[in-house]
């Protein structure tokens, strides 16, 4: 895969800071962010009372031009916490997406796989079979004689529970993948459906469902949906996390896993930038860690410590700004400010940037961490074979 061009980091920090998102575009996105963040303290508030600890502390974002401030939870990296699923799939939709932009339309198709329901007991095993499965399926000769690479897929359950007999019900997941490959051979509407037929014989439940492809939210799905852990008694949730605990659910192949390995080796981050009509891909050069972020408080520094700084984005309001985010903040900005001089010479720097910007076209970068992003924005459509199992606070400075 080709590379898009380099762009300076302060280059498009520049162009972002001081923009507004359209109102009812923003109400929209901040209703679908408090609906993802109160879904995750309630499912981890349930995983917690039976004895699963997911939380990871507290830190708090702060707005550079607006100075307003909300304190977030850290939770662990846990596919079944919705927050988690969205961060673990933002980076993801836009390598897909880059992908499908510079890849001829014929040439991306998207298939979907299913194990059927598997038991919730046996659903670690199941679904490392199921990873090995795709693994061989993708170098099978079938496949390499029509030319066919799997580039991504993505792992999706659905939950039900099954009557097994009087007064007995048993938890299941039906457990199926989203494949993203390319065909690199033409072989011609005959020759695909042939191909698919004898794939058909060697896949499970000999279910396969074949679809062109165009957005990347398309195969890039959720793991599981929130709304049907109300299936599951406590007993069973637990479960369910022992079983999905250090499972991967989205795994990249071929030329996107070799193209994402060389950007993260060379510290850099796909964005995509949409100019006046059109959109571009572009390479920005990560920021480097705060040294912070590991050091202990002291009797010196007992309080606000700056972790990061995000990308400008509408967090707080209509308004593109970056946020730091800061451990154990006490909530005084006076105090920030002096523990931190830097901060103050950004906050007026990113001011008179605002100042500018009302004299600029507009530019929308997609890809910021923006609150558009949650797994709410994806499609949910899917293909699934015929079922038949046998608490945030927020305040300005005064």
């Amino acid at each position: 895969m080709k590379r898009p061009r380099l762009i300076d980091l302060a280059t498009l920090e520049e162009s972002q800071t001081g923009r507004k998102l359209d109102p009812a575009q923003w109400e929209k996105a901040r209703q679908e962010r408090l609906t993802l963040e109160m879904q995750s303290e309630d499912i981890a508030s349930r995983l917690e009372r039976c004895g699963v600890k997911v939380r990871d502390g507290k830190f708090t974002m702060i707005g550079l031009l607006t100075e307003s401030y909300a304190e977030k939870t850290a939770f662990r990296n846990c596919n079944i916490i919705p927050s988690c699923q969205s961060k673990n799939t933002h980076d993801m939709l836009k390598s897909v997406q880059f992908w499908l932009d510079t890849t001829k339309a014929k040439k991306a198709r998207m298939w979907v796989l299913s194990m059927g329901y598997v038991p919730l007991y046996e659903y670690s095993e199941r679904h490392k079979e199921f990873t090995r499965l795709i693994s061989k399926l993708n170098s099978n000769p079938i496949l390499k004689r029509y030319g066919v690479e799997f580039v991504y897929y993505a792992v999706e359950n659905t939950i039900k529970q099954v009557v097994r007999g009087p007064n007995m019900k048993v938890p299941m997941l039906n457990l199926h993948a989203h494949i993203l490959l390319k065909a690199n051979k033409f072989a011609g509407r005959e020759g695909w459906k042939m191909m698919l037929d004898d794939v058909r014989r060697i896949v499970p439940k000999n279910y396969l469902h074949d679809s062109p492809i165009a957005k990347a939210a398309e195969v890039v799905k959720y793991v599981f949906k929130p709304s049907e852990f109300a299936k599951f008694n406590d007993d069973q949730f637990a479960c369910l996390f022992n079983q999905t605990k250090g499972l991967r659910f989205h795994t990249c192949l071929g030329e996107l896993k070799e193209f994402r390995a060389g950007i993260k080796k060379d510290g850099l981050k796909l964005k995509r930038i949409e100019g006046e009509g059109q959109a571009e891909w572009r390479l920005v050069k990560g920021r480097k860690r705060n040294d912070q972020k590991d050091r202990p408080p002291t009797p010196d520094m007992p309080v606000n410590t700056v972790l990061g700084i995000t990308s400008p984005a509408p967090t707080f309001s209509e308004l593109y700004e970056p946020c730091l985010l800061v451990k154990d903040f006490n909530g005084s900005l006076e105090q920030l400010l002096t523990m931190n001089p830097w901060i103050e010479q950004r906050m007026a720097a990113l001011r008179r940037t605002a100042d500018r910007q009302n004299a600029r076209p507009s530019i929308k970068d997609t890809t910021t961490i923006t609150v558009q992003d949650s797994w709410q924005d994806e499609t949910l459509d899917w293909h699934p074979p015929p079922s038949s199992p046998d608490g945030v606070t927020s305040d300005h400075w005064r």
